[in-house]
């Protein structure tokens, strides 16, 4: 995570030093450390989380992280006013503080502790010993759900693959491929499928449509950086709610606040279609919209609720990953990121391509898919979840019968897709 933290710092830094192919080159290595550092992060998550702490933490851990939207954009915009064009001096201005904000980051996470060399309970809300198989009967008690076991075709003699210390990179490679071919992990890919388009058009796509609105007022780009700040707010405000409120907003399960995430997505999507004019993700244009003359206050509104909604989602994944996934943290994650960052990529290349109504369509329709994967996932790990239970019941009566309970839970989490 320092390595690759160390490579964002170093890509700040560049632009205190313009140059086309500088730029190009670090964006290139900055994609691939990206990706490590997600799913170093995410494993990093999985072992400092218990079962009781999982939700809260994805929730605290978004919320901060997200903090650099409403920041970050606030520190630009409060720059750039009335501003035509970038010199030496502004550039200084800008990007000295943010390097310096990096580095400091930087230097937070040597602190960290090495759970690695010094693992501890998982109940004090640090590492879990992975290294020991447990017992059955604290399989039963702990409900941890290996998921991941259901891979396409497998029977019962073929070993599960372990990734340990002297792993090969090309086991782990295997590992990975093998995990997203199983049924859990192919729904939940379409969740993060999803996360990546929506996640790309509210980052850079919604703001620079409401910048090429003209009808806005012939100061419309002053609503990019608006855009930035009250997308960061809805985003702070919907990571801070569930990690704040933690196990309360998870009791009935975490299918609840993915479907709000969905319908206050449903709600911006359908504003955003009526309000911005349809050819305003090509160039500027001063054609009206559904309402005749654009409403920047709905604009507005709507960057909110897509912050919000990308919240309700985005803590929900990371909170499943980490707790269906325990085993696997560094596959999953690796999964997790490959298939939003791919879909991200795709977003932000078609964008260029597919006026807002295309993309409304679009979002709304794999918005949906993901909702109803989710809840899939979430409904067949709690099925799961009951036979442990009611196995840990019969631990006290029976050591044999939970044995054989256990047994017969396996042999569902196995079953292969085809089935």
């Amino acid at each position: 995570m320092i390595l690759t933290s160390i490579v964002y710092v170093i890509f700040i830094a560049s632009f205190l030093f313009p140059s086309t192919w500088l730029l190009y080159l670090l964006s290139a290595i900055l994609g691939t450390a990206a990706a490590i550092l997600w799913t170093s992060q995410g494993t990093f998550f999985t072992w400092i989380s218990s079962p009781d702490t999982i939700n809260r933490n994805s929730g605290v851990f978004y919320a901060i992280n997200q903090c650099s939207l409403f920041f970050g954009n606030l520190f630009v915009f409060w720059q750039l006013r009335g501003k035509t064009v970038i010199d030496g001096d502004l550039r200084s201005t800008i990007f000295i503080p943010l390097t310096v904000v990096g580095i400091v980051g930087v230097c937070l996470m040597c602190f960290l502790k090495n759970l690695k060399s010094a693992p501890e309970d998982k109940s004090g809300n640090t590492l879990q010993n992975t290294t020991e198989e447990p017992t059955n009967s604290e399989n039963i008690k702990k409900v941890n759900i290996e998921i991941d076991l259901d891979v396409v075709g497998k029977s019962s003699d073929i070993p599960e693959v372990k990734v340990t210390i002297g792993s090969t990179a090309l086991t782990a490679f295997k590992e990975s491929l093998q995990l997203f071919c199983t049924w859990h992990m192919l729904l939940l890919s379409l969740c993060s499928i999803y996360s990546g388009l929506e996640y790309s058009f509210l980052s850079g796509v919604y703001s620079t449509a409401v910048g090429n609105t003209r009808q806005l007022g012939v100061d419309s780009k002053k609503f990019v950086g608006l855009v930035g700040i009250l997308t960061g707010v809805g985003e702070v405000l919907g990571g801070s709610l569930f990690g704040l409120l933690g196990s309360r907003t998870t009791k009935k399960g975490r299918t609840p606040i993915v479907l709000l995430g969905a319908a206050v997505h449903f709600a911006s999507f359908t504003c955003i279609y009526f309000n911005i004019p349809n050819d305003a993700t090509l160039k500027e244009t001063n054609d009206i919209s559904f309402f005749q003359i654009p409403s920047s206050t709905l604009a507005l509104v709507c960057a909110v609720f897509l912050g919000f909604g990308d919240a309700c989602l985005q803590t929900q994944l990371i909170a499943t990953f980490a707790s269906v996934y325990q085993a696997k943290s560094s596959a999953a994650f690796a999964i997790f990121k490959f298939t939003q960052s791919a879909a991200s990529a795709v977003a932000f290349f078609t964008s260029s391509y597919m006026g807002v109504f295309l993309q409304m369509v679009v979002l709304f329709l794999t918005c949906v898919v993901s909702a109803i994967a989710f809840f899939i996932v979430e409904w067949k790990t709690g099925q799961l979840t009951q036979k442990v239970v009611k196995g840990d019941d019969c631990t006290a009566k029976d050591e044999q019968n939970c044995q054989q309970q256990q047994q017969l839970t396996e042999q569902d989490v196995n079953q292969p897709t085809n089935s």
